[in-house]
């Protein structure tokens, strides 16, 4: 159909006739649910990843970037202070600039590279590592085998259901709204989020306050249960309206809390 439309537009076929490809009947196809990691396979997966490597892990598995982006990116792409991994157009599968939250287990894992310089990955061939991570995991978990894309489909995957916002997790992930809702809404629960992105949530009592906390971070806020706990998201602690009160209780946003972190 793109060859078509593309020689009637250069003036190889008339504009006012309809061509073969337009009449035939598109075909239905079913329906796949992507592959993804769960938090114990991404875990065997980072044991078992060469230190060289793991940026590479860590930034598909918490900000969904895609790996030939990795492969493009420079250390000079995350912006520490203000906790977010800014994609220029060059380094972008569509060329447009595109900035990804950081969450804190991704701020964490990534500490140790906080003062490296040039590209995140040295080498660009991932394949090879792929092939020595598959080997090991199976000496651990024998079934294990590698899933195509699985980093950055676990991220849409975990963040949509965390976020249950279709439009930001497609800007955040360089896709279109459709596609997220098509692939990644509904796909995993709330509960799963959290753990995928290392957030713990545990109530004292019924009818009492809950802690919610970041692993691996000091900020800890106390929850009553009539807060609607669905609007808390992994990166982002926006305004919770209270079920029966006015007022707004807002959480501190990435830009008020990254000064404390």
């Amino acid at each position: 159909m793109t060859l078509f439309r593309f020689a009637r537009s250069e003036r190889y076929l008339p504009k006012d006739r309809t061509t073969e490809a337009e009449d035939v009947i598109k075909m239905k196809v079913a329906r796949k649910t992507v592959a993804i990691f769960t938090p114990e396979e991404l875990q065997l997966v980072l044991d078992n990843t060469r230190e060289v490597w793991l940026p590479w892990i860590l930034i598909g598995a918490f900000a969904g970037v895609r790996t030939f982006e990795v492969l493009r990116m420079d250390w000079s792409c995350v912006r520490w202070e203000q906790k977010l991994i800014d994609l220029p157009p060059e380094v972008t599968k569509v060329n447009e600039r595109r900035i990804i939250p950081m969450c804190d287990a991704l701020m964490k894992k990534l500490s140790p590279w906080r003062d490296a310089r040039g590209p995140v990955c040295g080498d660009k061939v991932p394949q090879r590592e792929i092939e020595q991570i598959v080997a090991k995991a199976k000496l651990v978990l024998p079934d294990f085998h590698w899933k195509h894309n699985a980093l950055r489909h676990a991220y849409g995957s975990y963040r949509t259901a965390l976020t249950q916002n279709v439009p930001q997790v497609a800007l955040e992930m360089g896709n279109s709204v459709g596609m997220v809702k098509r692939h990644y809404l509904e796909a995993k629960t709330f509960e799963e989020g959290l753990r995928w992105f290392q957030i713990s949530c545990r109530w004292r009592r019924r009818n009492e306050r809950a802690t919610l906390f970041c692993v691996g971070s000091r900020r800890q806020f106390d929850l009553p249960p009539s807060l609607f706990l669905q609007s808390v998201t992994a990166f982002r602690f926006r305004p919770i309206l209270l079920e029966s009160a006015t007022s707004l209780l807002a959480f501190p946003s990435i830009r008020r809390s990254s000064s404390a972190s």
